[in-house]
């Protein structure tokens, strides 16, 4: 007589991802790309749409045209073990750069994640600004700087520093040869601000310590970016922009 256990079959071992075949390198190569999307986990993209914001990525999809997007270095990890970082390597490092086109015209574009590090700029992050830039001025494209994040990335030293060095080199090579714009989605330091200088347009400000007017009335960072120091007013002055670029996103 067969027992009722006969009939029910063990239980199946955990698949596992076999990455020495080529179907289990592309299973793996696309949950890393998966990943891409929220690189600290979907808690961090929730919060930014709380805030009725979009993610480095969406606004990249929000200006170019659908479909047209190509990203550069979606992989890539920094390299620095100080401070405990080498348990911390977000894909992509904190920045999405790639191309794509606008109602059909090319150009070239970086976006910055706050939600990676602050948006701070370290190495490999530099280096990412750094191809896409060269990529743009060797090619003729327009670049656009979509900014919203910290300033160095402290834990990785003056490399961090080194990459500002040659992302504003850049910027001199670009001048006069390409269209550069940049977007200023937060409150970033100024030298975020000083790159891609030709047209500047955002609600955001430059970073700066926030202050009372005058007794009784505050002001937040983004009535000032707004009013004080946006991009209508704060860079004409110290002749850091040429126009203004009008651009929906948030």
């Amino acid at each position: 007589m067969t027992s009722v256990t006969d009939h029910h079959a063990e239980p199946a071992a955990e698949h596992t991802v076999d990455i020495h075949t080529t179907a289990g390198k592309l299973a793996e190569l696309r949950k890393r790309l998966e990943e891409t999307l929220h690189p600290v986990g979907v808690e961090a993209v929730d919060k930014v749409h709380a805030k009725g914001k979009l993610t480095a990525r969406e606004r990249i999809y929000a200006l170019l045209d659908e479909g047209s997007f190509v990203e550069l270095d979606a992989l890539a990890r920094h390299r620095s073990s100080n401070f405990g970082l080498d348990a911390k390597r977000p894909l992509g490092d904190g920045v999405v750069t790639g191309y794509g086109t606008i109602d059909g015209r090319d150009v070239c574009i970086f976006s910055q994640d706050a939600t990676v590090f602050g948006g701070s700029l370290g190495e490999v992050y530099g280096e990412k600004i750094v191809k896409v830039q060269n990529l743009a001025i060797k090619t003729g494209r327009p670049l656009i700087g979509i900014n919203d994040g910290a300033g160095a990335r402290i834990q990785e030293g003056v490399v961090s520093l080194g990459l500002y060095s040659r992302i504003f080199y850049n910027n001199i090579m670009a001048s006069g040869a390409i269209p550069q714009i940049s977007l200023i989605m937060g409150a970033p330091p100024g030298a975020r601000v000083l790159s891609c200088p030709d047209r500047f347009r955002g609600d955001g400000r430059p970073d700066q310590p926030d202050v009372h007017h005058r007794p009784g009335r505050d002001q937040d960072g983004h009535r000032r970016g707004r009013h004080d120091g946006g991009a209508r007013r704060r860079p004409h002055p110290h002749g850091q922009v040429r126009h203004l670029a009008l651009c929906r996103l948030r």
